[in-house]
């Protein structure tokens, strides 16, 4: 009988223990995946808040390389035209001059040089005048304009510069 009883105690110490550390093991478990839901929600987040920035600087990169883009094709049509206008007033302008001088005076020596677009949009200008005048073609951006001892220039170069450090 006692060793009945003693089989007994063992084997309720031992579901006793059994049930101890099954229930440790369960809580042990359960603190595991707590904590593991706590990682996976922060690892989460950060992921979230990182895609964030990144779109947001991608987007905000974008947006500058497309006002760029828009303020340089603006500036190029813009200065197309303020070039075209400008050319056309600057050559009007030097025909003035031209006809002023010649029509002051009787022999009047006129030299005009400077690229040949511009050349042929002073001749017409100049209508009858422009037999009277020695034209010479040369590179750059001004026409230049020497009557007598006198010498006017366009000034188209120095325009064209400004305008290319403005675009710059």
């Amino acid at each position: 009988d006692e060793r009945r009883r003693l089989e007994a105690a063992v084997a309720a110490a031992e579901a006793a223990l059994a049930e101890r550390l099954a229930q440790a093991h369960a809580a042990e478990l359960e603190a595991e995946r707590a904590r593991h839901a706590a990682e996976v929600e922060d690892l989460q987040r950060e992921t979230g808040r990182l895609a964030g920035e990144a779109i947001a600087a991608g987007l905000a990169a974008m947006e500058q390389r497309l006002t760029d883009m828009a303020t340089a094709v603006a500036a190029r049509i813009l200065g197309a035209a303020l070039s075209d206008d400008l050319q056309r007033r600057a050559v009007d302008r030097l025909a003035q001059v031209i006809r002023d001088a010649m029509a002051d005076r009787e022999a009047v020596r006129v030299r005009v040089s400077g690229p040949a677009a511009l050349i042929e949009a002073l001749k017409p200008a100049l209508g009858a005048h422009a037999a009277q005048v020695d034209f010479a073609e040369t590179a750059g951006l001004d026409l230049a304009a020497q009557i007598d001892d006198s010498l006017y220039e366009t000034r188209l170069a120095e325009w064209a510069e400004a305008v290319t450090e403005a675009l710059s």
